[in-house]
């Protein structure tokens, strides 16, 4: 059963900065105090995206950025797991989340719940 210590959120982008900043915005006040590992995976390999990052890792979001030049959203999964894999070793949970979404409050809790209780 996961612990927040063992969750990874990954997200794949594309030229979506302002989607990807109001995603995670919404995230921030559920997993900033889970310490939650969040992993950014960039397909455009622009500074868009890698600046949104920092923004979010000023704020004390524990945040990764890959650029992943390969096109396509399997290279950027695949990244994306290694990447969480690299960042959390024991990673029991890994959530994909897409750039263009956001969370309700109380995603995160019952999403760990939900994994608690079904292993």
């Amino acid at each position: 059963m996961p612990n927040s210590d063992s969750i990874v959120i990954a997200i794949p982008t594309y030229r979506r900065p302002e989607q990807l900043a109001e995603l995670l915005e919404s995230l921030l006040p559920q997993v900033l105090p889970a310490h939650v590992q969040v992993v950014i995976g960039d397909n455009d390999c622009g500074a868009d995206a890698a600046e949104v990052v920092s923004r979010f890792r000023e704020r004390g979001l524990a945040i990764a950025y890959v650029p992943v030049p390969e096109p396509g959203i399997s290279q950027v999964r695949n990244s994306l797991v290694r990447e969480a894999t690299r960042a959390c070793p024991g990673w029991r949970l890994l959530v994909m989340l897409d750039d263009d979404g956001t969370v309700l409050p109380g995603w995160f809790d019952a999403l760990v719940q939900g994994a608690k209780r079904y292993d």
